[in-house]
Parts: structure tokens; C-alpha cells; sequence
């Protein structure tokens, strides 16, 4: 549940997001109070980890949702960017333009 604040509740720990607009897309970053973890293994798809239950989202979201995404301090800090650069919204239906 996300409150009015930005303010995501997960159970027993709260993550804070914040979405920055800009002129050719957006950026967005969410952090938590957790001790963070050790991201760089998880950047990118790795065959060897294909079996484990945990690990691959990470990879799959910067492969196919993201421009970029990046983690900042001991891990608990995740940024990521959406380039909207040679996209005509306004070739769209304007009930198709609504996020979520």
C-alpha cells in the first residue's frame, strides 16, 4: 500500500518513492531502512543462476523495463530511469495515456 506520503508498506518494513519527472522521461528511486546487499552479482542475466529461486528479477527488469537501473549506498537505494525520447504520446488514445 502506498500512502499519500510515497510511502510503500511492506509488512514489517516501509520503502519511501520518489518519481522525478523530466522532459524526456522519468527516474524514480526507492529506498528502504534495510542493511542493504550485496546488487552487482544480480545486474546482469547469468546462466548459472538460472535455477535459483531468488536473483534474476533484478536482471530481467533492467533488460526489459528500464533505461537504466542502478543501486546506490550499502544496496537499500534502487534508481531507475524510463527514456521517453522518439515516443508521441499524443499518437495514443487519451484513455491509454493513464498510469496506473
Amino acid at each position: 500500500m502506498i500512502d499519500a506520503s510515497g510511502t510503500v508498506s511492506l509488512g514489517k518494513r516501509d520503502a519511501d518513492r520518489k518519481r522525478h519527472g523530466e522532459r524526456v522521461g522519468w527516474r524514480m528511486s526507492i529506498a528502504d531502512g534495510g542493511k542493504g546487499f550485496d546488487w552487482s552479482q544480480f545486474l546482469d542475466l547469468d546462466v548459472t543462476r538460472s535455477a535459483d529461486g531468488h536473483g534474476r528479477g533484478i536482471a530481467l527488469a533492467k533488460a526489459i523495463s528500464f533505461h537504466k537501473l542502478g543501486f546506490r549506498g550499502c544496496g537499500n537505494q534502487l534508481v531507475v530511469s524510463v527514456s521517453l525520447k522518439g515516443i508521441d504520446a499524443e499518437s495514443w488514445p487519451e484513455e491509454k495515456r493513464k498510469v496506473a
